[in-house]
């Protein structure tokens, strides 16, 4: 059984404009990645990730700017998002 205290913990780099999530699933399935870049104003579903490290690989909104991305994950099994929402993790791809 899962524990719904579970909380995911995302740590993420930068390599060129591609963020790269390293994460531990817990003894679950993996995780459901939601963002926000740039402009946008709402949070909107990424992926679902079963295996550690996980690329964003998505281009800039404006090439030849920097780019503020946000992101947030729900540990992910059977379908459904289950314990805690990871804190929100800020980063600039530059």
């Amino acid at each position: 059984k899962v524990s719904v205290a579970l909380k995911p913990v995302l740590k993420a780099s930068v390599n060129g404009h591609e963020v790269m999530f390293r994460f531990r699933k817990e003894g679950t399935h993996g995780i459901k990645l939601y963002s926000r870049r740039g402009s946008e104003t709402e949070f909107t579903f990424l992926a679902v990730s079963f295996a550690s490290p996980y690329n964003d690989s998505r281009e800039k909104q404006d090439p030849g700017k920097s780019e503020q991305r946000e992101y947030y994950a729900y540990y992910y099994e059977k379908n459904v998002d289950i314990g805690q929402r990871s804190d929100v993790l800020k980063i600039v791809v530059p």
